[in-house]
């Protein structure tokens, strides 16, 4: 059980913390586990964006996302 999770997505040059608040996690579920390291954080070279800009972003590389279901 995590308290206080966060989900951290990386976009180029840019960073979002996503809240998730009591998070429970089951063992299959895990992919990348870690505690953030304050003093490294203070040094980090991205920018941090709110998860409304996120979304933004998201909303236009998604726009620009052309898809192709027909096979050849």
């Amino acid at each position: 059980m995590l308290e206080d999770a966060h989900e951290r997505i990386l976009l180029p040059g840019k960073y979002c913390d996503i809240p998730l608040g009591f998070y429970i996690v089951r063992g299959d579920t895990i992919v990348l586990l870690g505690e953030l390291d304050a003093d490294r954080e203070k040094n980090m070279k991205l920018k941090k964006i709110s998860p409304e800009e996120f979304a933004l972003v998201e909303e236009q590389e998604l726009e620009k996302t052309i898809w192709d279901f027909e096979y050849n």
